[in-house]
């Protein structure tokens, strides 16, 4: 019988797939006592993420495969490919680093749509003219989307920046497999998966829920009085008859399901804040350690998603302000608990080591 090393679990994967669990159950709960129990998935990006993963997986082997054959060319061919494949990918310790993760990833994601869609049940919209008149307050008197038209209101600039921000959650899944195969930063991979994880529960759940907001594409469909959004909306509206600009026909999409009560992929409606934003700004604060290019690519991503949500009509200027800053706070809280809990085990070993040589 061929045996598997297993190694016990670090602690705190143990525990943030734990929290995962609780949020999601605690979801589950909130959908029944709603009565939308229908309307909760615990496995709704199941399909998505895994035929995803597996296209990934097959182009990374037949890249591999490639690589060995015309560059090393090495003598016991077979062999070769499969050692490779084996510690690059499918490794007990390889496995052990991934399974529970992309569960965990799973599970959470479809909780926290499912949540989302149930937000104007549990707290009714209701911040949106105050979220305007903060973006005032911050901008001069002025709508933040006004100032940017200048430079933005073009079309082949509009719909460049929506390419980027629709390419968004490939991007997220890129991260999520670099992180997830990529061991030799432990605690680094720690911090990120526990402030990607808190982001989805803290900024897309708790606080969305709170600063319960459409948006300014949706502002005519629930808010009384003169629209301050027509204008942008006219602009995406006639641009969208010219040449393809997703942000309508997908806020469309999300417009229909929120009134036919749907569940979907991506569905449900948040403004305040902007998950878009705050996993960008992650996805920065992780690439810092990694060199100045990957800097300027992430921060690169972060400032075209920050503008984007704002140019497209998604967000507040103050939704993706609020999201950096709280994903900012989030991750140097997260890391100096790791750093205290380190120094705490180091200590633990030094005093068990100096017991031990005494006796």
């Amino acid at each position: 019988m061929i045996k598997i090393p297993f190694r016990k679990p670090r602690p705190a994967l143990s525990i943030l797939l734990a929290l995962i669990a609780v949020y999601a159950l605690g979801g589950y709960a909130v959908a029944r006592h709603l009565g939308q129990a229908d309307n909760f998935s615990f496995i709704l990006y199941y399909e998505t993420v895994m035929l995803f993963t597996g296209t990934v997986i097959f182009t990374f082997i037949v890249v591999r495969v490639w690589t060995i054959m015309l560059l090393q060319r090495p003598r016991h061919l077979t062999r070769t490919i499969l050692d490779d494949l084996h510690r690059r990918l499918f490794s007990a310790e390889k496995l052990q680093a991934m399974v529970p993760l992309f569960i965990g990833f799973i599970v959470l994601m479809s909780a926290f749509t499912s949540l989302k869609t149930l937000i104007p049940l549990m707290s009714p919209y209701h911040w949106d003219d105050t979220l305007i008149h903060l973006d005032r307050v911050l901008h001069g008197g002025h709508d933040p989307w006004r100032l940017l038209q200048p430079l933005l209101g073009h079309g082949w600039i509009t719909q460049k920046i929506n390419y980027v921000y629709n390419f968004w959650f490939f991007i997220l899944l890129g991260v999520l497999y670099w992180q997830i195969y990529d061991l030799r930063r432990p605690d680094l991979r720690m911090q990120f998966f526990w402030t990607f994880f808190l982001i989805w529960i803290v900024v897309g759940t708790i606080l969305a829920t709170y600063f319960s907001s459409m948006g300014p594409c949706f502002y005519s469909h629930v808010m009384k009085g003169p629209n301050p959004f027509a204008d942008q909306m006219k602009y995406l509206i006639d641009l969208n008859k010219v040449m393809p600009i997703w942000a309508i026909s997908t806020q469309d999409l999300v417009w229909d399901s929120y009134k036919a009560s749907e569940l979907g992929l991506g569905m449900g409606i948040s403004a305040m804040p902007s998950v878009h934003v705050a996993i960008a700004t992650l996805f920065f604060l992780v690439a810092w350690p990694y060199g100045k290019w990957m800097r300027v690519f992430f921060g690169l991503f972060w400032a075209c998603i920050m503008v984007g949500s704002v140019h497209l009509a998604w967000h507040y200027a103050v939704d993706g302000y609020f999201s950096t800053l709280i994903t900012i706070a989030m991750w140097f809280i997260v890391g100096w608990f790791f750093r205290n809990a380190s120094k705490d085990a180091a200590t633990g070993r030094s005093t068990a080591d100096l017991r031990g040589s005494s006796e």
